[in-house]
């Protein structure tokens, strides 16, 4: 049994999420939901950043939840995953997002995690899901790399997460952000050179553009040249469904690209 000193409570500002849900009417909660059940997923994540930016916790926590049933996993909410700023209540809504997601989309992964008390994080109801939240994040004491270590968390569950990421998925991370503006003017020019007609004009060339690019992205995060597996993730970026040859046919475009590159910088 743990026992808890005063100076391991929270600061008086910090309010838990089960404290912000608590007061609402089920009823209230209920029209919110369906609200945002109806919204466009792009506007979805805009307000979600606005929300977080802003500290509307509930909010904050509510389109969370929309964007998990819609797949879109935590590290397509933010515009940055850099949390060396955020504040403790900004920290512990991570957390409590990254769960939400495990929650829904790894549930079975709960049958690698050896402690019950981080079992129940993927597994207990709102009452008991909470309090081991508030455990397992023990007020911001308890690092990131601590709690993946103890939830047992992939690779590929962590590229998934906004917060719960170890220092060589950040570092990745930050690597494919560092070189994206580069492929992306590289693929750029590659298109260029090609044969404008009326059937491919400079929309077509433009929609072209973004889909190699988030492709690339997604080659990078997946870690392999598997067309299915980039094209899951592509799917998680964007929100659009896209064939395992179509992401084939990209890649070789996209490899010749690169390859020039190369050969121009040796």
């Amino acid at each position: 049994m743990e026992v808890v000193s005063a100076s391991d409570e929270a600061p008086r500002d910090f309010a838990r999420l089960s404290a912000l849900l608590s007061p609402v009417a089920p009823s209230g909660l209920e029209h919110a939901r369906q609200r945002l059940a109806a919204t466009d997923r792009e506007k979805l994540i805009g307000g979600f950043k606005k929300a977080f930016a802003t500290d509307r916790r509930l909010l904050t926590r509510l389109i969370g939840e929309e964007l998990v049933l819609r797949g879109v996993p935590p590290c397509y909410w933010h515009d940055t995953l850099n949390w060396k700023n955020a504040s403790l209540s900004q920290r512990y809504d991570l957390f409590v997002g990254d769960l939400l997601w495990l929650r829904r989309w790894h549930r079975l992964h709960v049958q690698q995690i050896r402690y019950a008390r981080y079992r129940r994080l993927l597994t207990g109801f709102d009452t008991l899901f909470y309090r081991e939240v508030d455990h397992a994040f023990w007020a911001g004491r308890r690092p990131a790399w601590q709690l993946i270590k103890s939830l047992s968390l992939t690779v590929s569950q962590q590229w998934e997460c906004a917060w719960l990421r170890s220092t060589p998925v950040q570092r990745k991370s930050a690597s494919i952000d560092a070189d994206s503006a580069g492929v992306l003017e590289l693929l750029r020019a590659d298109l260029g050179v090609v044969r404008r007609t009326a059937a491919y004009g400079e929309a077509e060339a433009e929609a072209t553009l973004r889909r190699r690019h988030a492709i690339w992205r997604c080659w990078r995060i997946a870690g392999t040249a598997s067309p299915t597996a980039i094209a899951a993730r592509y799917e998680q970026l964007t929100g659009e469904a896209i064939s395992r040859q179509l992401v084939a046919n990209h890649l070789v475009k996209i490899r010749s690209s690169l390859k020039q590159k190369e050969m121009k910088t040796t």
